[in-house]
């Protein structure tokens, strides 16, 4: 979501510069509008698109168009990631996380600018219901005998009275308010209000209605063919109450700016030459701001298995790399919910010049008969559960999964011709009861450097060794299951880094240096 965020206030923010630099004081307002709407859409939109392939093999092939892009985003990713850690853990009441309670403070946000539209909709509905209602061409005059400026919704126009007006004055309401119905501007306004709406904590959504509504005006005030009569009559507007959000007011907006507008000269037809700066900008936004390949939130594939009678699903998580992971210890020390990026900026082995390297992934179990599951490998790094959260461990004993089940597979493990070996236990769930419910096959290796003398593993013993692992998984071991911010939570198993040695046939077990 964070990332989402950004992404938009990006898009929105250089959209809105390019207009108030390059655009705003041409009068061009049918491509203003048109190019304010677009930015606005594309800052919703562009975020959740994903040009994943196409990026993919644009660094494949060392397009060197593709570098720039790659340094910027990295530049993008620091900034967005690194959240400072506070100075002291905040305490919540159980059950209450921050994103809980953000949530909550979202929606009630939500629900007060639905309370105000819903009471200027009935205020609205009632004018209608109680004025009195003639025919004009396709539009309908509501007279209402109240206080107000006119304004019009759709091809509906309010005023208080028709008898205010003298002919000319008259005239002016009526050219003005058809003018907005024949541009459609409601739906532009309808559509504006519903992003104030879902974006209410976000200012530049209501800056983008302020831009649009001003075009609005402008457009509408194009039709006057005597500009000086009009503008008097714009200024004794300003005089009457202020209108509902829905509706499209004569004296909405500055009347210093419009009545600027009104006598600035038509811009020069080159003067739409300015719009071609639209082109790049909108593309280096889809390259910066999209789900690129160098995107945090490029979408993995997801699968679902059943074990057990429990439904697991798989996803893809990054897999820290070796010479990555003391540069991210740092930052995690400096800042929370520090992620890893995509890409990393390594050295080529063969040319010694920097490159950017995709971080490679592992598929592993994400979610547990529909929950998620935990887990805070030291190969993922996960960030997000490091603060309020334990592993699961063995209820009936002090020692850890590892040694116990060195201790259970001691008497075969001497029997292994000299060398160094690793057991390969991947994937181990633990839900919520403290149960195995998932595991891969495990798997002995042989943890030895290719210089070094491979010693041959009896495929008969190292079958034994798997088949004893196996019984453990299923026999009535019991953990103490993991707990985040103090709830038992379904957790994949930490297993750490062991290394059997044998020696003279007696096994002996070594936390593995260096990981």
């Amino acid at each position: 979501m964070l990332r989402y965020i950004t992404d938009m206030t990006i898009i929105w923010l250089t959209c809105l510069l390019v207009y108030e630099l390059v655009l705003k004081k041409e009068s061009f307002y049918k491509y203003n509008r048109l190019f304010l709407l677009l930015a606005l859409a594309g800052g919703i939109i562009l975020p959740e698109l994903d040009f994943q392939k196409e990026y993919v093999a644009a660094v494949a092939e060392g397009n060197a168009l593709a570098r720039p892009v790659q340094q910027l985003y990295e530049l993008k990713h620091q900034v967005v990631t690194a959240t400072p850690i506070p100075d002291k853990e905040v305490t919540q009441p159980a059950g209450w996380d921050a994103a809980t309670i953000l949530w909550i403070v979202y929606l009630s946000g939500v629900v007060i600018c639905l309370l105000v539209i819903a009471k200027e909709s009935i205020q609205l509905a009632k004018l209608y219901r109680a004025g009195k209602k003639t025919l004009e061409g396709q539009c309908t005059i509501v007279e209402t005998g109240q206080h107000h400026a006119p304004f019009s919704f759709f091809q509906i126009i309010f005023v208080k009275s028709k008898q205010d007006y003298d002919g000319p004055g008259w005239q002016f309401v009526l050219q003005h308010e058809r003018e907005h119905g024949r541009l459609f501007h409601s739906f532009d306004n309808l559509l504006l209000i519903l992003c104030r709406v879902i974006f209410w904590f976000h200012p530049l959504v209501h800056i983008y209605y302020k831009r649009v509504r001003a075009i609005h005006e402008y457009q509408a005030d194009a039709v006057a063919d005597n500009i000086v009569a009009y503008g008097s009559f714009l200024v004794e507007q300003t005089l009457f109450d202020r209108t509902p959000i829905l509706v499209h007011s004569l004296h909405y907006s500055s009347i210093k700016n419009r009545i600027a507008m009104l006598t600035k000269s038509p811009s020069a037809k080159r003067q739409l030459l300015k719009y071609l700066v639209a082109a790049p900008v909108f593309s280096l936004l889809i390259v910066f701001c999209t789900q690129t390949s160098f995107s945090e939130s490029r979408k993995q594939e997801r699968s679902t298995v059943l074990f057990k009678g429990n439904e697991i699903e798989f996803g893809a998580i990054k897999v820290v790399p070796p010479g990555y992971r003391e540069k991210l210890e740092q930052q995690r020390k400096m800042f929370a919910f520090v992620e890893i990026p995509d890409s990393v900026l390594v050295e080529d082995r063969v040319t010694r010049e920097p490159k950017m390297e995709l971080v490679p992934t592992q598929k592993v179990p994400v979610a547990l008969n529909g929950k998620h599951i935990f887990g805070n490998e030291f190969q993922f790094m996960l960030s997000e559960t490091a603060y309020n959260y334990t592993e699961p461990s063995l209820s009936l004993s002090k020692t850890d999964f590892e040694r116990h089940l060195f201790s259970v597979l001691h008497s075969d493990l001497n029997k292994l011709e000299d060398g160094e070996y690793v057991l390969n236990l991947k994937n181990v769930v633990v839900d919520e009861k403290g149960n195995i419910a998932y595991y891969e096959n495990p798997k002995l290796e042989v943890y030895m450097s290719i210089t070094e003398k491979q010693p041959s593993v009896d495929k008969a013993l190292s079958d034994a060794i798997t088949q004893k692992i196996i019984a453990e998984y299923n026999s009535s071991i019991k953990f103490k299951p993991a707990k985040k911010d103090g709830n038992a939570v379904s957790a994949r198993l930490g297993l750490n880094n062991y290394e059997i040695v044998v020696k003279n046939h007696a096994a002996t077990l070594t936390l593995r240096a260096g990981c």
